[in-house]
């Protein structure tokens, strides 16, 4: 809930926005997965759309990077 609060119940890639349309499925999600960085701190957490998650999930799936720090899915401009 804390994370949710802090990003203002905005998704951080698309800014779908719970205030502005309450039919938005807002997630919790790990910038860097969970898998990769055994991290469930809040400064890896981010408010995504279910949209944008199912989305980052498939790209993380299948990316051939070894590292996340400079990935835009993770952290955004």
């Amino acid at each position: 809930m804390r994370v949710l609060v802090r990003d203002d119940w905005t998704c951080q890639l698309c800014g779908a926005n719970r205030k502005t349309n309450p039919a938005i499925e807002l997630q919790v999600d790990h910038r860097i997965p969970f898998a990769l960085s055994k991290d469930n701190s809040e400064r890896n957490l981010q408010t995504l759309c279910k949209d944008c998650n199912l989305g980052k999930k498939a790209h993380c799936r299948d990316c051939v990077k070894q590292n996340c720090t400079n990935c835009n899915l993770a952290f955004q401009k």
